[in-house]
């Protein structure tokens, strides 16, 4: 019987490319549930199950933590922001045109801007992500790829003045994604 490690829950990295600062500040990531449907045949005793034929794949959980300068937070935000065109249409352009817009440039916003012809398109819409799992010497030995990653949701935070013990600020962020699956790091 040859012996075993288990798989310790601080051997990993993830990344996902668009966000530039992103690996820094990840806390935690919560490998996603895949599930299917079993359809069943009615009988006069006990249902029949079968096989489902569809595979559903649960939301990518991530928490971060804030850093001084809401790097992080703000390039989710513009991403989350720009696929809903929540205030204008120039920040969808940005958002495909995948410019980085610094906070003091977000009041220029509603200036008219051409989006540049060579990134027509919707192709930074979404981004791809890899969850590296790492074994217990700290070596990559598995990737997760999800494919077509883009945020859905980014939970609030709380400033505080009324705190003895300094606790630093994290956020969660829920990703949807098309799919994932596991490659061997080689």
């Amino acid at each position: 019987m040859n012996s075993e490690n288990f798989q310790s829950e601080l051997h990993y990295d993830f990344d996902i490319p668009k966000l530039e600062n992103f690996p820094l500040f990840i806390q935690s990531v919560l490998l996603p549930g895949i599930f299917t449907e079993a359809p069943q045949t009615g009988t006069q005793f006990s249902p029949i199950k079968h096989v489902g034929d569809s595979l559903f794949f649960q939301d990518l959980y991530v928490t971060i933590k804030l850093d001084d300068a809401m790097a992080t937070w703000f390039e989710i935000f513009k991403w989350l922001t720009g696929l809903t065109r929540s205030e204008t249409y120039q920040q969808f352009i940005d958002l495909v045109g995948d410019k980085v817009l610094s906070l003091d440039e977000t009041k220029k916003l509603f200036k008219s801007r051409e989006l540049d012809p060579t990134n027509k398109g919707y192709k930074n819409i979404k981004s791809n992500g890899v969850l590296t799992i790492n074994d217990a010497n700290h070596l990559p030995y598995m990737n997760l790829m999800f494919s077509g990653l883009h945020p859905t949701s980014m939970s609030g935070f709380t400033f505080r003045t009324d705190s003895s013990n300094v606790q630093f600020i994290t956020y969660d962020v829920t990703f949807a994604y098309n799919f994932y699956y596991p490659t061997a790091v080689k």
